[in-house]
């Protein structure tokens, strides 16, 4: 098996942040924008809310003991076409477009997604002075027990001098910052599959492109895009 057969596409999405000093949003934005692209074929919505955890230090007789409380953090809506090939997910100040398992090339995910629903989402008012592009390429792999990672993945060291035996579990994270304004982020983690003794990873490959001087909008997306790609290649061996 080539270690182009062991790997697969999931998830290639592309995401903006927004000033919220310059937009003014509340939850109404949800049920606004689902109106307009559920005539476009988003005819599915998912709500997720998020837990706020925060810990205070509180003088007792016995000292310092920390309390922990919950609450209701901020929700986001998940947007999705009927085949669940397509996504985007909304919150404050944030909207993410995301191609799942029918990746036609970033260009056609721009024009064909990106594009025409930010225009959407842009005729509703908000939108207003992008802060930040992040572009993520998330890839599945599955690998032959027996086959070493650092085949695979070039950044991993070979250990094979260490033991014999097959690497179980694998964590591993790399944070980049390049001039003038990008950040890098590299995640890799899986371990072995006890039914199908095969190693199952998930490769997450995403860069970031901050607001910078003049860079135009289409600056940063071309930029996040251009980094998420050639990380990809490069820490990749793809056969």
């Amino acid at each position: 098996m080539s270690n182009l057969e062991m790997h697969k596409l999931t998830e290639v999405l592309c995401a903006f942040w927004f000033s919220p000093e310059d937009n003014d949003w509340d939850s109404t934005y949800f049920g606004k924008f689902f109106d307009i692209i559920s005539k476009q074929g988003f005819t599915i919505k998912e709500e997720q809310k998020s837990v706020q955890l925060s810990m205070m230090l509180k003088s007792q007789d016995s000292g310092l003991k920390p309390e922990t409380d919950y609450s209701e953090g901020e929700g986001r809506m998940i947007f999705r076409n009927v085949d669940k090939s397509k996504a985007i997910i909304l919150s404050s100040n944030f909207i993410s477009f995301h191609e799942l398992g029918a990746y036609k090339g970033w260009d056609s995910l721009i024009n064909d997604l990106v594009n025409p629903f930010l225009e959407i989402y842009r005729g509703l008012g908000l939108g207003k002075e992008t802060l930040q592009v992040q572009s993520l390429y998330l890839n599945n792999f599955s690998i032959p027990f027996e086959q070493k990672l650092s085949n695979v993945f070039a950044f991993l060291p070979d250990l094979e001098e260490f033991s014999p035996k097959a690497e179980s579990n694998v964590v591993f994270q790399s944070q980049y910052n390049l001039e003038p304004n990008l950040l890098v982020l590299i995640k890799l983690n899986g371990g072995i599959n006890d039914k199908t003794q095969m190693k199952e990873l998930v490769l997450e490959c995403s860069s970031f492109a901050v607001k910078h001087g003049n860079f135009s909008e289409a600056q940063l997306i071309a930029d996040a895009h251009a980094q998420a790609n050639s990380i990809f290649h490069k820490t990749t061996i793809l056969k």
